[in-house]
């Protein structure tokens, strides 16, 4: 039986339960047409070779639609349930960018649907997506003085605040990308010529070796040593609780997403990818591509 708990401790039982494979989730009715779904997103990512978080985006974006609105056969869904959709979530105060993503996800699926008959051909091409304006999405991070702020924060002996540390330095000033982050390793950190591989997030995954500044090194170096518990996974980023389990992108957004709340920070986008926008990355060496 799946319970709701407020407190820490019911969330840290599931997740034992959870882990031990002795959880029953409670029943959920499937989203309409979630088999299409699949098989879209098995296409995405074998054949195109996108990102888990990116099918998953895309996966969300497909079955938002599909739940809200009108159940009937893909043969039979009309252009007019997409634009209402869309307006909808105008109304519920979506932004333009927000709103033009999700029905560019929308608009792949139909086309692939109509490459596997599921629908009426041209149906991907009836609506339009939202006009962008130039300059519209400009990089919307926190200032230097905020940075610091944060940083100044994580000076503690807590052992959240030691590992939030080396995130917000990945973040903030290295420019990481969430996905980024999340697929550290603990061999991706070479203490002998101390440089940090990252892998891309984008889809065709390459790597890059950046210099390890000493601040990161001294981070990072603390975190393993006083923080971070033994686990069968190599990723360097864990939960604090037990199981002992790599932070998953929920998790490192709720991270920065308090800690900059806590502190006051304005920003018109209040999370990791605040972080990433923040150009203090500009002042590091120039990276080298592997």
């Amino acid at each position: 039986m799946w319970t709701r708990w407020k407190d820490n401790s019911g969330w840290v039982t599931c997740g034992w339960l959870r882990f031990a494979g002795r959880l029953r989730e409670s029943d959920r009715v499937p989203v309409p047409h979630h088999q299409e779904i699949e098989a879209y997103c098995w296409y995405l990512e074998t054949e195109r070779a996108l990102s888990q978080k990116t099918v998953s985006s895309v996966r969300w974006s497909i079955a938002k639609f599909f739940k809200d609105t009108q159940k009937r056969p893909l043969k039979q869904l009309p252009c007019v349930d997409i634009e209402g959709f869309l307006a909808r979530l105008g109304d519920q105060g979506w932004t333009r960018w927000g709103i033009y993503f999700l029905s560019q996800r929308l608009q792949g699926f139909l086309r692939y649907a109509e490459t596997q008959d599921w629908t009426k051909r041209g149906l991907a091409a009836s609506f339009q997506r939202p006009r962008l304006y130039q300059h519209e999405q400009l990089p919307q991070g926190p200032s230097w003085s905020d940075v610091q702020r944060l940083l100044a924060s994580t000076e503690t002996h807590r052992k959240s605040d030691i590992r939030d540390r080396a995130i917000v330095l990945l973040l903030a000033v290295y420019g990481l990308r969430v996905g980024e982050v999340l697929r550290l390793r603990l061999e991706d950190v070479d203490w002998e010529r101390r440089t940090l591989t990252i892998t891309q997030t984008k889809q065709r995954r390459q790597t890059r070796i950046s210099p390890l500044i000493p601040s990161l090194a001294d981070a990072i170096s603390r975190y393993i040593r006083e923080v971070r518990r033994p686990a069968p996974c190599s990723e360097l980023f864990l939960r604090l609780n037990a199981p002992y389990r790599p932070i998953a992108y929920g998790g490192l957004y709720r991270i920065v997403a308090h800690r900059m709340r806590g502190l006051g920070v304005t920003t018109r986008r209040c999370g990791p990818h605040s972080l990433h926008h923040y150009s203090a990355s500009r002042s590091m060496p120039k990276l080298t591509w592997k």
